[in-house]
């Protein structure tokens, strides 16, 4: 899912979310261009860069976080990295909201936010991914009796799973709320910016939680060969 939005002062004027099978690097300026063109506004009145880290596909946080990267140094525009877990949250309801996030290869990411008297969300347990029955298990020994509010893609397989191994009740938000809305990720980045200052472009980094599949082997790992790489 690919989400692009503008806000202005925390409210949204222009919105879009689309199911992307795939070709994500040809889609998302295009979708950027539409959502600027509803807005009345181009790229050169944008003042502040949100982006999501994840964890989700890691080609198309890769793509996301490169694009935006590269429109911040381009116009010297600020950015801030919002992970993708908070921005569900955010759009979520119930004292314990825990995102959980499909991870594929029958593997679930979940985390844990917990919404104060005022509704400000904070984070009690960073994400972490394994099996549906070791997640639940997992979220039983940090939230014990508590019921939280399970929401995100991964409850479309795995949330009975999920449920079953914690043991205890739970609430599913509908799957209307599993995909981070653009305005809540721009809203939870305005409110970052403000209380800390924009991220590093250079050090700003997806938030992959596990391996990519495309990571290189260790240098133990790799084939030997005798030859000997020039200096």
């Amino acid at each position: 899912m690919g989400v692009v939005a503008v806000t202005v002062d925390g409210e949204p004027v222009a919105e879009l979310s689309a199911k992307l099978r795939a070709r994500h690097g040809e889609t998302l300026l295009p979708q950027l261009e539409r959502v600027l063109s509803a807005s009345g506004l181009d790229i050169g009145d944008v003042d502040l860069l949100a982006v999501g880290l994840g964890p989700g596909s890691f080609t198309g946080l890769r793509i996301g976080l490169s694009t935006a990267k590269g429109l911040a140094l381009a116009r010297g525009t600020p950015i801030v990295g919002v992970r993708t877990t908070r921005a569900i949250a955010r759009g979520a309801f119930g004292a314990v909201r825990v995102p959980v996030v499909d991870g594929h290869k029958g593997e679930v990411f979940v985390a844990v936010y917990r919404a104060d008297d005022t509704g400000r969300l904070h984070c009690e347990h960073d994400e972490v991914h394994g099996s549906p029955a070791a997640m639940g298990a997992r979220l039983r020994s940090w939230l014990g009796d508590t019921t939280p509010t399970l929401v995100g893609t991964g409850l479309t397989m795995h949330g009975d799973a999920l449920a079953q191994a914690f043991g205890a009740p739970v609430v599913r938000a509908p799957r209307a709320y599993e995909t981070p809305r653009g305005a809540l990720l721009a809203l939870e980045a305005e409110e970052a910016f403000a209380a800390r200052g924009p991220d590093d472009v250079a050090t700003l980094e997806p938030l992959y939680v596990r391996a990519s599949d495309a990571a290189l082997p260790s240098a133990s790992a790799r084939p030997a060969t005798s030859e000997r790489t020039p200096r």
